[in-house]
């Protein structure tokens, strides 16, 4: 969806995606919550990509994605890089660079789900969900 949205997204929307990954930043900075900016910044993404089908398909699984990106946030070094990421890929998407974007939003995905399956492994007698469908999902937007 970020190359969607780099190729398709409208001058206010790529900047509220710059701002929102800014937003991040500074949350971030402040040890505040940071999961409502990591919300707005990937729901900005899918906006500007303008594709109603793949939207529709994220919104249902909206739930799942809250409950990891809130395991996710409590690990500083995991939100660092997450912050490190939008902040790339809000520059890749601005900058309309879609194969940037794309290779960019695959490499934080694949690096969220890795760290929820090593939160998962350290969390006794809790599911570690599974989020294997999301690796390759940025790729599948133009097959």
């Amino acid at each position: 969806m970020a190359a969607l949205a780099a190729e398709r997204g409208t001058a206010e929307e790529l900047a509220a995606i710059d701002r929102l990954a800014h937003l991040s930043q500074e949350e971030a900075q402040r040890g505040s919550n940071f999961v409502e900016p990591d919300i707005l910044f990937h729901r900005q993404i899918v906006c500007a990509a303008h594709n109603p089908i793949l939207q529709n398909m994220i919104d249902s699984c909206n739930d799942l994605l809250v409950q990891s990106r809130r395991r996710v946030a409590m690990e500083p070094l995991t939100t660092l890089r997450t912050v490190l990421y939008h902040l790339l890929i809000a520059e890749a998407i601005c900058d309309r660079n879609p194969t940037q974007a794309r290779l960019l939003m695959l490499v934080h995905m694949n690096d969220m789900v890795a760290s929820v399956l090593a939160i998962g492994s350290r969390t006794p007698g809790h599911p570690t969900p599974r989020h294997d469908y999301l690796i390759g999902l940025e790729g599948a937007a133009h097959h």
